[in-house]
């Protein structure tokens, strides 16, 4: 390789070098594709899910955990609902959809027939909504947006995890009562008809 070949691509990696260094001061660090503006679990103390399964209401219970408020009084499973707000906290925008090559948001299943995720926080704050419509072209993702924003695409976990029945997000357990617990247990039989 000549002294002239090896200048030339010094000086091509040079300008490389620099360009890359250009753009990586120009792109903000801080930026944030979090599609939900919350960033700890514990801020969130009540979630309402309303879609084609029906409407489930759901708050935090005073001694930890969660509870079923609607469509029924009941305990919640705390783990079902805990892994529901971590896949909630952790959604993040793919990309925006917006301008004339996307679709309107009626088409992107954004309407009334969105499965809606509405969050709450203490004091029965509302934060917002975060509406999940339909697939997109692109395999596993589909179409969101958090209140009246540009609409954008995420990965469709969170909409396979909030579109279930109550009883999907029920606790199952016959006691609250952890077995460990339990030093007697009495069965009694009521011959009565």
């Amino acid at each position: 390789m000549t002294s002239r070949t090896t200048a030339a691509l010094a000086l091509v990696t040079a300008l490389l070098a620099i360009y890359v260094f250009a753009i990586e001061r120009r792109i903000d660090p801080r930026r944030d594709f979090s599609a939900v503006p919350v960033a700890k679990a514990a801020e969130i103390s009540a979630i309402e899910i309303s879609g084609a399964a029906g409407e489930i209401a759901l708050a935090r219970a005073a001694g930890g955990g969660w509870r079923m408020t609607a469509p029924l009084e009941d305990r919640a499973d705390a783990t079902e609902v805990d892994e529901l707000v971590n896949t909630l906290l952790e959604l993040k925008k793919l990309q925006t959809a917006d301008g004339e090559d996307w679709p309107g948001a009626g088409e992107m299943g954004l309407g009334d027939t969105a499965l809606k995720i509405t969050l709450h926080g203490e004091g029965d704050r509302r934060i917002g909504t975060l509406a999940l419509g339909d697939s997109t072209g692109v395999q596993g993702t589909v179409y969101a947006r958090w209140e009246d924003g540009t609409p954008f695409l995420c990965w469709a976990d969170l909409r396979l995890s909030a579109d279930v029945s109550a009883d999907a997000l029920r606790d199952i357990r016959l006691l609250a009562v952890p077995v460990e617990r339990m030093r007697r247990v009495k069965f009694k039989q009521d011959d009565t008809p």
